[in-house]
């Protein structure tokens, strides 16, 4: 359901005559069952909210501000107060994600809510449709019927946990087939991923390329960034400012994955053929450590 402040809901009732409003500068609190979130109004003289309630019961709201967990937002609501038609622009939901410009549409159904969504990631463009199951006395439920990224298909469903989401991930098509456990622990979200790599590309940034691997480990999405631990045992690996005809790495530590000038890296690589920004080895069997910044 959607709690509006006193005062929300009042006003016009034809769309021409929706404006923005000085006195519209209150908080929207916004609650779906575990879900329980506020979006601050946009700083500045006038907030840039537009509502009014119509003759048969229905409302409009549209504003911009900014989510207390995603930071700059622009939210549209239309349609009945206990289950309106939702449209969001998120700028930059989760920097460690490399999540920017990603925009979802709810359409209200009968079990809860139908989704669409896009943006962009780390691994590059994304499309993704599916569910939000709202079942009583029960979890809700997000199903992925599809995430399309890079040629690469992610489905499943997950459960809305404290601190992130929870539940497995299929994954296949791009190069790619394997899972992706998601958790959250000590209140950081995690994906523990078990995936093998076909002739493999994704656009990043960073670019990345693979033509044969494994790739077993956890990525941590902590504040600061993704922390990666885990084994790579891969051939043709062209990517982070170097390329090696093979690559395998125990990786102890890995941070600032998207931005080569700040990498870190503790661990242990062997590999073959290696090339890089003004270097190149035959070989590489050592203990590494990586210090940026």
């Amino acid at each position: 359901r959607v709690r509006r402040p006193q005062g929300h809901g009042r006003g016009h009732a034809r769309d021409d005559r929706c404006r923005r409003t000085r006195h519209g500068r209150q908080p929207v609190h916004l609650a779906v069952r575990e879900y329980r979130s506020s979006l601050e109004p946009a700083a500045g003289p006038r907030a840039d909210h537009c509502r009014y309630r119509r003759p048969d019961g229905t409302f409009y709201f549209a504003g911009q501000g900014r989510h207390d967990s995603y930071g700059p937002i622009k939210i549209t609501l239309d349609g009945e107060i206990t289950r309106p038609k939702v449209n969001l622009v998120l700028a930059r939901p989760n920097d460690a994600a490399g999540l920017a410009d990603v925009a979802v549409d709810l359409l209200p159904t009968a079990a809860g809510y139908r989704y669409t969504a896009k943006g962009q990631s780390r691994l590059g463009a994304f499309t993704s449709d599916g569910a939000i199951l709202l079942p009583r006395n029960a979890s809700s439920v997000i199903d992925i019927a599809r995430l399309d990224v890079s040629g690469t298909t992610v489905s499943g469903r997950l459960i809305p946990v404290t601190g992130g989401l929870s539940g497995p991930l299929k994954i296949t098509g791009g190069g790619l087939e394997g899972t992706m456990d998601l958790a959250v622990t000590g209140g950081v979200q995690e994906a523990r991923m078990d995936i093998a790599a076909s002739n493999a590309a994704f656009p990043g940034p960073p670019p990345l390329r693979i033509g044969q691997g494994t790739v077993k480990g956890t990525v941590r999405l902590t504040p600061a960034g993704p922390v990666v631990v885990g084994q790579v045992a891969a051939t043709d690996v062209e990517g982070f400012g170097f390329k090696a005809r093979t690559l395998n790495a125990d990786i102890q530590d890995m941070r600032n994955i998207g931005d080569f000038s700040r990498l870190t890296l503790d661990g242990t690589i062997k590999a073959e053929a290696v090339e890089g920004r003004g270097f190149q080895l035959a070989d590489v069997d050592s203990d590494i450590r990586i210090i940026n910044g």
